[in-house]
């Protein structure tokens, strides 16, 4: 039994390729990338391509019954052959041969030397012919065999450098888990509102696969904000680095998390995306390949998942998550500049000068309720109507159940204007001998805000007033909300929301009135 089990752990070692069988996906480059291997024996088995690791997220498990003795790295130096790239080489491939080397003298002749090649290290040539010569290699610019038998390919070395895996018991799996640079997913959103009533919403991702092939394993696209502070510190077992890189790199990185990574992963980015259309006129998506498969919740992290997945380094698919209906509404939102800065320095105007600002616009938005069932991520979306695209946003992440709001484009027939004056001031109303600003006024201003429809139907506006100060008075019976101001603040804010159908050629004023404290100027 001794002898059996000495000769089990001296064979020669199995070279192996862990199959990948699955992948989850982050939008930032990474991917964590399960792998297995099949142990029918117990023995050692070498992993040839190492898995370039982040820092702490290789881990190696074994089925019931096999035992994972041991993980050491490897190296073996391999021999090889390449092809010759340039004269340099040709002329020290060659040396012993005979030869015939064309070359420039020193006074521009173009000379030609026949003999056997004696030495080709440095910066010149030694030839044998009638007498020996040497000739600088600079010279030289062609090389003939004389019996036409040059050597074009020069001898190689490598080092190549593996992961020795040693198990005991009975045969089974072994399985790697490792967070890995070269694979990533870009999502986005096709909406289509060619039915009045209700849209469609396609959701896709494109997958770049610049790792290593996959065949027939599942993949994952995550969405979420998974807090992974050394995603770009490697792992020291597979790195390759010597002691002293590895602790400059721990100090480098600190132990600290580091803010540069954590804020790549999950829903809060996206690639940027182009997106482009044309084609005969039909419902958008109608003609997509899909094979949608349910997602799964995982704590914080959605996962989409798409199985059997063939994809090679360096190739790029396009897969269909889900497709959803969904009623909609179409919404001419105008958000109204505010006039006061952090520091309560408020854009006064004097009375009787309005503040007519001409950056002032309504965007044509479109609100949706989430009903796929599985959440939206952040991504490109765009907007098609009877086949032509119309407009395109940001879908930023809605969560199931949640409604989701998406700028089209800009409405250039619905007119907005705006007229802010201060109608009162109460010179020296607070004073605090203490602060930065000693003596405050309290300003009270009138706001008139007139949204215009110059289209031929009605419309359904939303005019959004955010203000710094208390709101004292208010027409049309907006939604006001109001926060407490901080500490060290003189004044609480608030926000305005009027929502308003307004008839095709027609308009509506809205006013409203507040008092904010302004440090005072005299």
């Amino acid at each position: 039994m001794l002898f059996a089990a000495v000769v089990g752990l001296t064979l020669a070692d199995v070279a192996v390729k862990p199959r990948i069988d699955s992948v989850s996906l982050f939008k930032n480059g990474y991917a964590v990338v399960m792998r297995s291997l099949d142990v029918p024996n117990p023995g050692a088995y070498v992993i040839e391509k190492i898995p370039q690791a982040s820092l702490g997220t290789l881990w190696f498990s074994a089925t019931e019954g096999t035992e994972l003795a041991s993980v050491e790295t490897t190296s073996s130096e391999q021999s090889g052959s390449r092809p010759i790239e340039n004269l340099d080489e040709v002329l020290r491939a060659n040396v012993g041969k005979k030869i015939i080397v064309r070359y420039s003298s020193s006074d521009s002749k173009q000379l030609e030397l026949a003999g056997n090649l004696l030495s080709a290290s440095g910066q010149v040539v030694v030839i044998k012919a009638d007498t020996t010569q040497v000739l600088p290699k600079s010279s030289i610019y062609h090389v003939l065999g004389a019996n036409g038998d040059l050597v074009y390919t020069t001898e190689t070395k490598t080092t190549k450098k593996g992961l020795r895996l040693t198990t005991k018991g009975k045969g089974g799996k072994i399985y790697l888990v490792s967070l890995e640079r070269g694979m990533t997913w870009s999502p986005g959103y096709a909406i289509d509102l060619t039915d009045k009533k209700n849209l469609r919403v396609t959701a896709k991702s494109t997958v770049l696969n610049d790792l290593e092939d996959i065949s027939g394993a599942e993949v994952r696209f995550v969405t979420g904000f998974p807090n992974v502070p050394f995603a770009t510190a490697m792992e020291p077992l597979t790195s390759g680095a010597s002691v002293d890189q590895f602790v400059a790199m721990l100090n480098g990185i600190g132990v600290q998390n580091m803010p540069a990574t954590r804020g790549g992963f999950g829903g809060g980015g996206m690639m940027t995306q182009n997106a482009a259309f044309a084609g005969r006129e039909i419902s958008y998506g109608d003609a997509m390949p899909t094979s949608p498969v349910e997602g799964q919740q995982v704590e914080d992290l959605f996962f989409y998942r798409q199985p059997d997945v063939n994809l090679g380094p360096g190739q790029r698919a396009f897969y269909t998550l889900f497709r959803a209906n969904a009623e909609y509404k179409e919404v001419y939102s105008w958000d109204v500049a505010e006039q006061t800065t952090p520091q309560n320095q408020y854009n006064g105007y004097r009375p009787g000068q309005p503040n007519m600002d001409p950056t002032e616009e309504v965007w044509h938005t479109l609100q949706f309720k989430n009903t796929a069932g599985q959440p939206f991520t952040t991504g490109a979306a765009s907007v098609f109507k009877n086949g032509q695209i119309i407009g395109q946003d940001t879908m930023k992440y809605v969560s199931s159940g949640s409604t989701a709001e998406l700028k089209i484009s800009k409405a250039l027939d619905v007119h907005p204007e705006s007229d802010e004056q201060e109608v009162s001031r109460e010179r020296g109303a607070i004073r605090r001998p203490a602060d930065n600003y000693p003596v405050w006024d309290l300003v009270t201003l009138k706001g008139t805000l007139k949204i215009t429809n110059m289209k031929n139907e009605s419309v359904h506006t939303r005019v959004t007033k955010e203000i710094t100060g208390e709101v004292a008075e208010t027409t049309m019976e907006p939604v006001v909300t109001k926060t407490s101001k901080g500490l060290r603040s003189m004044n609480s804010s608030a926000k305005i929301v009027w929502n308003s159908d307004i008839d095709a050629g027609k308009s509506i004023t809205l006013t409203y009135s507040y008092k904010i404290y302004v440090p005072s100027q005299n």
